[in-house]
């Protein structure tokens, strides 16, 4: 057992430390280039920024110490055959066509600068995986009228999806050991591909994926502006008192937990790098949170953007949602709406259902005709396990029966989902600290009030407990709230029902395109 212990531990330092040559030789190259081309262009295209007028954030007197002019018309200051070059912005986004909530945050981004900018003042282009920046415009226009609903084959003609060489090392998957440090590292190596290696360096580089690395080098090696839209903080405070308390989740190993001194490595690791992510943060011009419970983890691990730092509520396609009929819903369907992956917490579902089911105080007609649907999608080999997973534990630990009383619907078409939603009386949410909730805000629009965890955004700005929705934090919890739904008078349901609708009318996909562009106003090209 002691053999296999440092057999692993050298395995481990073995492959940080290969990945830290790896990293580290590539960064120094790509500074020293960065650092003489910096120096190369400084000298003979002094001024080439002002080829367009001076952002917002800059004011006229900083812009004439500069020696930068703030009229558009000023030509003769400019470069000779830049004086028409559009502003390009940059967008790191490596799933581009993941059809999740990250990817219509992305695509709405795009459209709505593609409105302000319709006569091509801004070239957008979106750094993103070989596969999806190896389609055709009508193929990723085709797709995403599929995966969202909304036509943007006009919007991609101003747009440019370039493959990034870097997007392999992205990929959490590849570093079982120092897992935030190394993915930092290589966001650090992806903002320098953007910014550094493609040819010339984008005027702005939006992060929509949490890739924070890239913030610094290309503030600081690049001369761009920075905007970062942070969905879930790399780290926070949260992660730190799970690490401290020893509690065993699916971000903290059972057997990290049991152990005293690992714990306190843990936590050391997790203190250093928050002071790594929080000067990254520091380097955005403008940051976005994605909702208040991000905003207040970022408030504390970002300290220096608190000034510039904005809530901007994702897009939540609803409109076809709210057209569902309130009524007849006669049968007690329960509906979850999440990915098939850990932190879901798929399991506490089962076990309220469970629990719902045998307690005294259901009612037996209740009993008889409740029924639980799981609907989300699988990713790759790991979620399709989990649903196995889940399967065993319905069947075999908590004696319930598929599909009578249980039914995994994994990828459903749209069609069937919209169905399932039309007759459904109560939904369900059972993750912990969820950064904003998408799925809850859907449930809600389709008229089907949820019980969701007293916790993250969704506590925070979605479910107001007990009017729209019910909060929850243990299987007891969930199990009274859900009977309660499923119980609760016509005309009681009908009031939640229309409450939950009018809650989700806030996160259209006008609103956020008016905020966001709100947002980064300040680093935008005057129109």
């Amino acid at each position: 057992m002691a053999l296999d212990v440092r057999n692993a531990a050298r395995y481990a330092v073995a492959s940080v430390a290969l990945h830290y040559a790896l990293f580290v030789g590539v960064l120094v190259v790509l500074v020293a280039r960065a650092l003489v081309k910096r120096y190369v262009r400084a000298r003979r295209f002094a001024g080439v920024r002002a080829r367009r007028k001076v952002p917002a954030l800059v004011p006229a007197s900083a812009a004439a110490a500069m020696g930068v002019t703030t009229d558009a018309n000023h030509g003769a200051d400019d470069v000779a055959g830049r004086r028409d070059a559009p502003c390009v912005v940059a967008i790191l986004h490596p799933d581009a066509l993941g059809g999740g909530g990250g990817e219509r945050v992305l695509w709405l981004l795009v459209r709505a600068l593609e409105r302000r900018y319709p006569r091509g003042a801004v070239r957008i282009e979106v750094f993103c995986s070989g596969a999806a920046a190896g389609s055709s415009r009508m193929t990723v226009a085709t797709k995403l009228e599929e995966q969202f609903g909304f036509d943007l084959k006009r919007c991609l003609e101003q747009v440019q999806l370039r493959a990034l060489w870097f997007a392999p090392l992205l990929d959490a998957s590849n570093y079982p050991f120092l897992t935030l440090l190394l993915q930092f590292v290589a966001g650090a190596l992806v903002g320098a591909e953007i910014t550094l290696l493609r040819g010339r360096a984008p005027d702005i580089l939006i992060d929509t994926t949490g890739f924070a690395g890239a913030l610094p080098v290309a503030r600081w090696l690049a001369g761009c502006h920075t905007a970062a839209y942070v969905h879930y903080p790399t780290i926070s405070t949260d992660m730190l008192q799970v690490v401290r308390e020893r509690r065993a989740q699916f971000n903290n190993d059972k057997r990290i937990a049991a152990s005293p001194l690992l714990s306190t490595v843990k936590l050391g690791y997790y203190r250093a790098f928050a002071i790594v992510y929080a000067a990254a943060g520091a380097c955005a011009d403008v940051a976005m949170a994605n909702s208040t419970w991000t905003r207040r983890h970022l408030d504390q691990l970002w300290p220096t953007v608190r000034g510039r730092l904005r809530t901007v509520f994702p897009p939540v396609g609803t409109a076809i949602l709210r057209t569902l009929p309130l009524e007849p819903r006669e049968r007690a369907q329960i509906v979850s709406l999440a990915q098939f992956r850990a932190e879901k917490n798929h399991v506490l579902q089962l076990r309220a259902f469970s629990r719902l089911l045998s307690s005294a105080d259901t009612p037996a007609e209740l009993k008889a005709s409740a029924k639980l649907s799981l609907v989300g999608g699988c990713r790759n080999a790991d979620d399709s396990a989990r649903v196995h997973h889940l399967t065993d534990v319905a069947v075999n630990e908590l004696g319930l029966r598929i599909p009578q009383q249980v039914e995994f619907l994994v990828n459903a078409p749209r069609r069937a989902l919209l169905n399932l939603l039309s007759q459904a009386r109560a939904g369900i949410h059972t993750m912990r600290d969820e950064h904003f909730g998408i799925s809850v805000v859907e449930l809600q629009a389709a008229g089907v009030p949820t019980v969701a965890h007293h916790s993250g955004g969704v506590a925070t700005d979605i479910i107001t407990d007990g009017t729209d929705g019910l909060l929850a934090n243990s299987e007891q919890d969930y199990a009274i709230a859900l009977q309660r739904l499923l119980t609760m008078p016509t005309e009681k349901r009908l009031t939640f029902q229309h409450q939950a609708r009018l809650s989700a009318e806030r996160f259209s996909d006008e609103s956020f395109e008016d905020n966001i562009l709100h947002a980064i106003s300040g680093i935008l090209p005057v129109s």
